[in-house]
C-alpha cells in the first residue's frame, strides 16, 4: 500500500469520514489516539486514490478486518439536495487485501 508495511498495529473495525476532496476528516474506533488517527486516515485516502473507496460529496464508512483482507462499507453522497434528507447517499463494500 506504500502508507505502512505492517497493519498488525490497525484495530480490528474502525468508522471514517471523508470530504468531498477524499480527504479524511475523522477515524474513530474505541481508545483511538491522534498519531494512529492520523495513519488511518492516510491508509484511508490511500484506498480513495487506488479507487477502492469511492467519494463524493462526503463518504462515510467502516473498515474491519477478515481472513487476510480489509472489508469497508460505506455510502457516499453522490447528489446533494436541498435538505439532509434530500441527499442522494450509494451504499458500497469493498475487499482490500493486507
Amino acid at each position: 500500500m506504500g502508507v505502512i508495511m505492517n497493519y498488525n498495529f490497525v484495530p480490528n473495525f474502525f468508522e471514517f469520514e471523508l470530504d468531498e476532496q477524499g480527504g479524511w476528516d475523522s477515524v474513530d474506533f474505541e481508545g483511538c489516539t491522534d498519531e494512529i488517527e492520523d495513519v488511518l486516515g492516510k491508509i484511508v485516502e490511500e484506498w480513495v486514490n487506488k479507487d477502492y473507496i469511492p467519494k463524493g460529496e462526503k463518504t462515510i464508512g467502516k473498515v474491519w478486518k477478515e481472513d487476510g483482507y480489509f472489508v469497508v462499507t460505506g455510502e457516499v453522497c453522490t447528489e446533494l439536495g436541498e435538505d439532509w434528507n434530500d441527499d442522494k447517499w450509494d451504499n458500497f463494500e469493498v475487499k482490500i487485501l493486507f
